[in-house]
């Protein structure tokens, strides 16, 4: 991608993750010149994928979505890429506690929770009820916990089936907010569980022939050490010792690290600060990347597999080290479109600091017993998993703060305090925007590019305003 550059933008976008490459194709649609500085050599950020020997192209995080994203990509992007999306045949869950197969739509949900939990149709109707009412709502007093006691107290099998998936999608606990919940399990519940026919590398190619029709600059392999502020307003950035000017900008990078050291606590008061210091940033997770001979075949088993052998279902749980909860997710020969590559990921939640301390061969050690740990899993569902298997990674929280710079590796950004902290900034330094995966609701890829969408609706709303104001002087 070009690494020539302009003196100056209309706005400069630190970071080309989805949010990012969003924001940057509606401005640049509306005659805005923009540049997109990316630290790595492809954009994407946790959109993103990698390639071993001759066949096995992993994608990391594509793995489920709802139909909304079809809309989202038609009006952010193009019909070609929300054409692309699938629906997911069958979700599996299999526990102590229940083994079932789901379509993972609404009406699916209920005729379950009456024939194999014993849940009367008013007891569930009214649950779906309450998600509406604060789905609509955008409250945030409520937790899910409380919602969800409300309707079937004492029920930990229940509690499993409805929030297992969002635990694993969103890195959701019983806690968060109901309205955050309702927002996201109410989408899939809508239409089911979708994923893309084609693979990521290609998804974000698309997206980057968007953004070079509409003139966008991409400088990749471009690190940003500084947003430029004079006079309390980003004036621009440095790059590679390059200084380059901006109306705006926009901050696609960690949260903490666009605070702290991009802008600089000296920028902030002191009562900002002490919010910023207050917000949580999201659990991480592993992965683990399993390559399927090019001769041999598995059978179809799902799309997508909850699995653990846990009696009792607990979020907590789900981040132990040595846990056996995990979500599989199947991509099987031919799935992809123009690709006989048959790929297994599994995702395992999990916590930065249970990884962080380890020394190099402890560490190691550790990334092996998980990789045994899936591989026995999987066992269950292809008994002869390991003769067909050519190549297997692992990935761990360390392995995600590494790439994307997110503090503790975070999978998810933050929790809801971010939100706060990122509608304030403009506030604090005129110009400056931040998108990034903030509140459950503006994480995983229907999250961000909606947060890349209604954040530049601001950034169009003060650049006309500052026109305005230069014209009057």
């Amino acid at each position: 991608m070009k690494a020539e550059t302009k003196s100056s933008y209309d706005v400069i976008v630190v970071g080309g993750g989805l949010g990012g490459l969003t924001a940057a194709n509606r401005l640049a649609k509306e005659g805005y010149s923009v540049l997109i500085a990316e630290q790595h050599s492809k954009v994407g950020g946790y959109a993103t994928w990698f390639k071993r020997g001759r066949q096995h192209t992993f994608d990391v995080s594509m793995h489920g979505f709802p139909s909304h994203l079809k809309k989202s990509l038609e009006i952010n992007w193009n019909a070609e890429l929300a054409g692309s999306l699938t629906r997911l045949e069958k979700v599996v869950f299999d526990n102590p506690q229940f083994k079932i197969e789901t379509s993972y739509d609404e009406k699916d949900y209920k005729r379950i929770l009456k024939e194999q939990f014993n849940i009367p149709e008013e007891q569930s109707e009214g649950f779906f009820e309450a998600l509406r009412e604060h789905y609509a709502a955008d409250s945030k007093i409520e937790s899910f916990k409380v919602v969800f006691n409300k309707f079937f107290p004492g029920r930990n099998d229940v509690l499993r089936f409805i929030l297992e998936p969002i635990s694993y999608a969103n890195g959701f606990d019983l806690d968060d907010p109901a309205h955050a919940f309702s927002l996201i399990f109410l989408r899939f519940m809508q239409d089911g569980v979708f994923s893309f026919k084609i693979n990521t590398k290609k998804i974000i190619g698309l997206m980057v022939e968007e953004l070079k029709k509409s003139s966008v600059d991409i400088m990749t392999k471009a690190r940003v050490e500084k947003i430029v502020v004079a006079d309390g307003q980003a004036r621009g950035v440095l790059i590679n010792g390059k200084s380059i000017a901006a109306q705006a900008v926009i901050s696609n990078a960690d949260l903490f690290k666009t605070v702290y050291d991009l802008t600089g606590r000296d920028n902030f008061d002191t009562a900002f600060l002490d919010q910023v210091e207050k917000t949580r940033p999201s659990s991480s997770n592993c992965q683990v990347y399993i390559g399927i001979k090019e001769e041999v075949s598995i059978p179809y088993v799902g799309d997508m597999i909850f699995t653990s052998e846990k009696y009792v279902f607990d979020v907590d749980e789900l981040l132990k080290p040595g846990t056996t909860s995990m979500c599989l997710s199947f991509y099987y020969s031919g799935y992809r479109e123009g690709s006989s590559d048959t790929v297994i990921v599994a995702t395992i939640n999990a916590l930065w600091q249970d990884w962080a301390t380890l020394s190099k061969k402890a560490y190691d050690e550790e990334k092996e017993k998980l990789i045994r740990r899936v591989l026995q899993v999987l066992k269950k569902y292809i008994p002869d998993i390991e003769s067909k298997i050519d190549y297997v990674e692992a990935a761990t929280p360390k392995t995600f703060q590494r790439y994307a710079g997110h503090q503790r590796g975070a999978t998810f950004g933050t929790k809801f305090e971010g939100l706060e902290v990122s509608r304030l900034l403009p506030q604090y330094i005129k110009g400056l925007f931040y998108i990034g995966s903030v509140g459950i609701i503006m994480s995983s890829w229907l999250g961000v590019i909606n947060n890349g969408s209604i954040s530049s609706y601001f950034i169009k709303k003060y650049l006309r305003r500052k026109a305005r104001l230069e014209v009057r002087k």
